[in-house]
């Protein structure tokens, strides 16, 4: 009896530890909802004087399983609901979209809001089809063609999988494994590059660490290219995060990361601010997300 107990144990490890594929294995006509609660905290430095602000910018979002392929899934992403706060000594701005008409960003999120989006995605989490934005027109003034769409065009392509963060990689691992994944920051053409561990699967989950690890950044951001005003972005920054998997839909039931860095803000010399101008800017954001239902 012990002998077959010792066998059946060890079988067990070695099914767990095993290489195998980690990625989604989702069906037609399941529903996800992801609720990501974003934490904030920042000190900038204006003409010498230090200002502190904290916010909160909270989403739900829903993703309908339309179809489920060998190797692929079509999603429909709809943005449920959108929340937020910040403020310091001097000022005090909220948001929810649920009153967006009372809201001087009532407009963007009109466009946003229970509108939504339909594109092809990887087992392993990357876009392998865009979805038609074009309906999407409003111009966020970050440039003289940049429009709402092609904004978020760019997110969706930055995280790999729509607004979910895509980190399973391409080929089999064990627990036990490493590997990496590189995506780019938003309308930067910058590329960053984070170290992923599979740390255990127990309990019904696989538990993936992201590393923490410090890297220097260095780009620009066009705001209004007719003018030739854009901001110089100098950062010294540290990531990492937990996320914890459903073994059998490989889906996410909670994770949280941190990213925190120390930057400096510089706008060249303008017609409208003919001398330029430098900010310091420190910043920490703690992102924790859950499975809603």
């Amino acid at each position: 009896m012990k002998k077959l107990l010792s066998v059946l144990a060890f079988s067990v490890i070695v099914f767990t530890f095993q290489a195998k594929q980690l990625s989604l294995n989702l069906k037609a006509g399941q529903i996800y909802q992801q609720e990501q609660k974003n934490q904030m905290d920042f000190q900038l430095k204006i003409g010498g004087n230090e200002m502190l602000i904290h916010g909160n910018f909270d989403l739900v979002v829903e993703y309908l399983i339309k179809s489920a392929q060998a190797d692929a899934y079509e999603i429909q992403m709809s943005m449920k609901n959108i929340t937020g706060n910040v403020g310091s000594d001097q000022f005090y701005f909220s948001l929810d979209a649920a009153s967006s008409q009372n809201n001087p960003l009532g407009a963007v999120l009109d466009l946003i809001i229970n509108k939504p989006i339909v594109y092809s995605m990887s087992k392993t989490g990357k876009i392998l089809k865009m979805p038609d934005l074009s309906s999407l027109s409003q111009d966020l003034k970050l440039s003289g063609d940049t429009t709402l769409s092609k904004f978020l065009e760019e997110f969706m392509n930055a995280n790999s999988g729509g607004l979910m963060q895509s980190f399973y990689p391409d080929h089999e691992v064990a627990v036990g494994d490493s590997w990496t994944i590189t995506s780019k920051i938003p309308n930067t053409g910058v590329e960053m590059t984070n170290t992923y561990t599979w740390k255990s699967s127990k309990g019904g989950k696989n538990t993936i660490e992201m590393e923490f690890e410090n890297f220097n950044l260095d780009f620009s951001i066009p705001i209004r290219v007719d003018d030739g005003i854009s901001i110089r972005v100098q950062m010294e920054a540290k990531t990492g995060g937990v996320f914890q998997l459903n073994k059998k839909t490989g889906w996410i039931n909670a994770s949280e990361s941190l990213f925190e860095a120390k930057s400096k803000l510089s706008i060249a010399p303008n017609a409208q601010i003919p001398e330029g101008a430098e900010l310091p800017l420190n910043f920490k954001v703690v992102s924790k997300q859950s499975q809603v239902k």
